[in-house]
C-alpha cells in the first residue's frame, strides 16, 4: 500500500470511530488563548516549531511576524487539515470551515487549487480522493465540530505571505526518539506535556528533545487545559535546566509558562 492511500485508509478508520497515534480525530479550532498569549511573545522574525493541531498556532505564528514556522504532529491528517485551512483562507477568505463542513465546499475548492510545492500536491491528491469517496459525514474527522470561536481570531490572506515559503511538517511523537537537525527561536507545544505529566521517562526524552531544538537564547512556550498549572513532576524534571515563567492574561489568568536554558 503506497503513502497516500494509507493515509486514506487511517482517514476511514477515524470517521468510522477508531483513533491511534498516527491517525486520529481533528481539532476544529485551538483552545489555547492565542490572542491573550501572543501579545506578549516576542515572535517576529522568529524561527518556529510548533505543534501543528488545528492549525491555529502556525498561523497565527505567520500573523505575528514569525520567518519561518515548521510543524510537527503525532496525528497525520493534522498535516491535510492545515492545507484544507491555507485554501479556505486563501480563495474564500475565510477562517475556518463552514460549521458543517461538506464534500462539496471542499470539490469546489479544489477546483481553485493550483499546488505550489508537492506537500500541497500531495494534499491535494489526498482531498480529491476523500471527496470521491461514499462518506456519509466528513464532520466525523472532528471531535468536536461545533466550535466556540471566542478569540476574535480571523485571518486574512495576507497571512499567507509567510506560508508561501517552505515549511516542514514532521509527523512524529516529540516525547520518543526524533530526528530533525533544524534549530528553532521558539517551540510551541500547547498541552502536549499534560498528556506526559505522570511518565517521567517520557518527560525526560521531551526534554532532551527540546534542548536539542533550540537555538541559543531560545524559548518554548507550553499551556495548560487540563490542569491549573506545570505538573510538580515536569517542574521537577524542567527546573535544572530551564529558567521557568507563568504568564497571564489581564485578568490575571494562567494562560502559558515558558522554558529558557539556563
Amino acid at each position: 500500500m503506497d503513502s497516500l492511500h494509507r493515509d486514506i485508509s487511517g482517514t476511514l478508520r477515524v470517521i468510522s470511530g477508531y483513533d491511534e497515534d498516527e491517525y486520529s480525530h481533528l481539532f476544529f479550532q485551538s483552545n489555547d488563548r492565542l490572542t491573550d498569549l501572543f501579545p506578549k511573545l516576542d515572535v517576529y522574525g522568529k524561527n518556529v516549531l510548533t505543534v501543528l493541531g488545528s492549525g491555529d498556532q502556525a498561523l497565527y505564528f505567520y500573523k505575528m511576524g514569525a520567518n519561518c514556522v515548521d510543524l510537527f504532529d503525532i496525528n497525520k491528517l493534522t498535516f491535510f487539515y492545515y492545507y484544507l485551512r491555507i485554501w479556505i483562507i486563501k480563495y474564500l477568505n475565510k477562517s475556518y470551515p463552514d460549521y458543517f463542513l461538506s464534500l462539496d465546499l471542499i470539490t469546489n475548492i479544489l477546483k481553485m487549487v493550483s499546488p505550489k510545492s508537492k506537500e500541497e500536491e500531495y494534499a491535494y491528491s489526498y482531498w480529491t480522493m476523500i471527496v470521491h469517496m461514499d462518506i456519509k459525514d466528513i464532520n466525523q474527522l472532528f471531535y468536536i465540530y461545533f466550535p466556540i470561536i471566542s478569540q476574535n481570531f480571523f485571518l486574512t490572506k495576507d497571512v499567507l505571505n509567510g506560508i508561501d515559503r517552505k515549511f516542514k511538517f514532521y509527523n512524529l511523537n516529540i516525547s520518543s526518539n526524533i530526528n530533525i537537525d533544524s534549530k528553532y527561536d521558539i517551540i510551541y507545544t500547547s498541552n502536549l506535556s499534560e498528556y506526559l505529566s505522570k511518565k517521567n521517562v517520557a518527560l525526560e526524552r521531551y526534554k532532551d528533545n527540546l534542548i536539542h531544538l533550540l537555538s541559543p537564547g531560545g524559548l518554548i512556550v507550553s499551556t495548560n487545559m487540563i490542569d491549573d498549572d506545570i505538573s510538580l513532576l515536569e517542574e521537577e524534571i524542567f527546573k535544572s535546566d530551564f529558567q521557568i515563567d507563568r504568564i497571564f492574561n489581564d485578568n490575571e489568568e494562567q494562560i502559558a509558562y515558558t522554558y529558557k536554558l539556563k
